[in-house]
């Protein structure tokens, strides 16, 4: 390694760079920690993702798998891959224009279908009823708040853009009354 002269060019560009590193570092750490509404937002939302993704592991994935199950673990499926209840949720609420009150509503839909299901109500095919039956009420086990941090990692991360919807369909369910 090569020594930096006490004088000279190299020494006063050495001297010149750790002179306003200080002030260049500051005004980036101030830059970064502005009030500017998206670096707050984004991180809270990151941090309610988190959140909803963390009480769908505990709370939901026992039922609800998030991966798409093999031929074998169709068999002992205890209710509907999430990635298909999302998919029908989306479907369900498609015709409303503006994508915020799309959302929103679809959000309501979930916690509200999660605390009180009715199968009038239900977004999923007749068949995924008949073989799981009506999910039963989580109100003991789950709030109304850990909900709706649920169903937005749900609505964020699901169906994955991976997912074929109607090629599945068409390949599990060939001749089911599919709505």
């Amino acid at each position: 390694m090569k020594a930096v002269p006490c004088s000279g060019p190299a020494f006063l560009k050495l001297n010149t760079m750790t002179k306003f590193f200080p002030a260049v570092f500051f005004a980036f750490l101030v830059s970064c920690g502005s009030d500017s509404p998206d670096t707050p937002v984004t991180s809270e939302k990151q941090a309610q993702l988190k959140v909803g993704e963390q009480l769908y592991k505990e709370r939901c994935s026992v039922c609800h798998l998030s991966e798409f199950p093999s031929k074998e673990l169709r068999k002992s499926m205890l209710a509907p891959p999430v990635f298909g209840i999302m998919t029908h949720v989306k479907e369900g609420f498609e015709h409303i224009e503006d994508p915020s009150d799309r959302k929103d509503q679809a959000l309501a839909f979930i916690v509200d279908y999660a605390l009180n299901p009715d199968s009038t109500k239900s977004l999923c095919e007749p068949h995924a009823i008949k073989r799981f039956g009506l999910m039963p009420t989580i109100k003991a086990s789950t709030s109304e708040k850990e909900l709706e941090y649920i169903a937005e990692y749900l609505y964020e991360n699901f169906p994955p853009d991976t997912f074929d919807h109607e090629k599945n369909r068409r390949k599990h369910h060939p001749t089911k009354e599919l709505h």
